[in-house]
């Protein structure tokens, strides 16, 4: 975990609970905390990062009110979510990849909160 002091983004930066796409991606590629992750986990990150993602979605989809993740862990979900969509979403499920990506935001926001 990333000490306070140190985050990587304030709640004051993250996009509005209805942002558009568009306004998520720029956020995403703004405070992407991958260089961050690579280092710390080195070869391990791939791993390790796809299997945040996986338990973030699950989080998402049985509805878990919010995970016990970091903020920068819940970043980098984001990140790859967001760097993933074109290539595992389909037309029929955009909205859903998008809902969760909003759902990840509300999450980083309670868990800067806190």
């Amino acid at each position: 975990m990333v000490p306070p002091s140190t985050r990587l983004v304030s709640s004051d930066q993250l996009p509005a609970p209805d942002a558009e796409l568009r306004e998520i991606l720029q956020f995403s590629h703004t405070y992407n905390p991958a260089p961050y992750f690579n280092d710390r986990w080195g070869k391990e990150y791939q791993d390790r990062a796809g299997n945040l993602l996986t338990k973030h979605r699950e989080e998402f989809q049985t509805k878990k009110a919010i995970p016990s993740s970091s903020p920068e862990e819940l970043l980098l979900s984001l990140a790859m979510a967001c760097a993933l969509g074109p290539y595992i979403v389909t037309e029929k499920d955009h909205e859903s990849h998008v809902s969760f990506m909003r759902w990840i935001i509300e999450c980083i926001r309670f868990s800067l909160d806190d």
